[in-house]
């Protein structure tokens, strides 16, 4: 939402990049992959990162067209990806396999900002729930946001974006 986007701005210099939220020209028709996206209340927002070597953030992705490009689980953490796909769900990471990753060494997952950003989404009162990777909640210390849940094996990863569902308001 536009003001997420403001207090964002306001808190952090940051700027918001939305990656998707319905085919440009259709309703009712999704813009593929993502065929939950087809009524208007659903929005793909990429993670905010930072340079690697400066610490400094960063407005863009690793990843020439926002998605593909993930903030991977850490030894300890709880790899999702790696259950999904040996469950046979194959598009869940499909697109790392598309995108370039060459860029990727030079970003960091910038953990404060990300966490900040989707903490206001979740907050936001016309936001019904939010998706991101399981171990992205509990890194973020996001693990008391009742509507920050994990999309399933059927869906895609949410370590690259998170998805904002808006309620019927």
């Amino acid at each position: 939402s536009e003001e997420v986007a403001v207090e964002m701005k306001r808190q952090h210099q940051s700027t918001l990049l939305y990656l998707d939220a319905q085919h440009p020209f259709y309703n009712g028709w999704p813009l593929l992959p993502h065929l939950s996206h087809s009524d208007g209340r659903k929005l793909d927002v990429a993670l905010l990162w930072k340079d690697k070597r400066s610490g400094k953030p960063v407005t863009g992705t690793p990843s020439s067209i926002g998605y593909g490009v993930f903030e991977d689980p850490k030894p300890g953490e709880y790899n999702r990806t790696a259950e999904c796909e040996q469950k046979g769900h194959w598009q869940y990471g499909y697109l790392s396999k598309l995108v370039s990753q060459r860029r990727k060494a030079d970003f960091a997952l910038d953990e404060e900002r990300t966490a900040a950003m989707t903490r206001l989404f979740c907050q936001h009162k016309k936001v019904r729930r939010v998706l991101i990777e399981p171990y992205l909640k509990k890194r973020l210390n996001l693990e008391n946001l009742d509507n920050l849940r994990h999309a399933g094996c059927n869906a895609v990863r949410h370590d690259d974006h998170i998805h904002v569902e808006l309620g019927a308001n």
